[in-house]
């Protein structure tokens, strides 16, 4: 396990935590990242926005309660989970429901937001400007921490 120090800061995208979900032992880019945070490799930042969306989505998609509060029970407890509060909500105008999660991204001060959301992978160079961190698919962060 990697000192907390050394663990690159992270935000996975709902996109990410469903598809890693949707098969966790797979070998597909979203399962390998998924991998590294179940083995403590990376760090996750999280907002209670972030995690209402992850629940909510995750219901939606029928996964079991138990599964869900086990879940976020580990979330609440885990040392390779940083809280945040946020500060100022960016805005988004090409898809405002991704504003929770670029607005965590923002404040935890992330080093890569990992995501397979179009809308955020497709921004402009302009728009990406005001971020302080990368906006990547799961195979894009494979790559760059390697």
């Amino acid at each position: 396990m990697a000192k907390r120090k050394e663990r690159f800061l992270v935000l996975l995208d709902t996109s990410v935590l469903v598809n890693a979900w949707a098969n966790p032992r797979g070998k597909s880019a979203s399962a390998l990242v998924w991998q590294m945070w179940l083995a403590r490799e990376i760090q996750l930042a999280v907002s209670p926005m972030v995690v209402a969306e992850y629940v909510e989505v995750l219901e939606r998609l029928n996964y079991s309660a138990k599964r869900i509060q086990e879940f976020t029970e580990r979330l609440a407890t885990r040392s390779t989970v940083s809280w945040v509060n946020l500060g100022r909500r960016l805005e988004f105008e090409r898809d405002p429901d991704d504003e929770p999660i670029l607005s965590t991204a923002h404040s935890a001060d992330v080093e890569y937001l990992v995501t397979l959301d179009r809308d955020m992978l497709e921004m402009t160079t302009e728009q990406r400007r005001r971020f302080k961190f990368e906006i990547v698919t799961p195979a894009q962060f494979l790559e760059r921490i390697a």
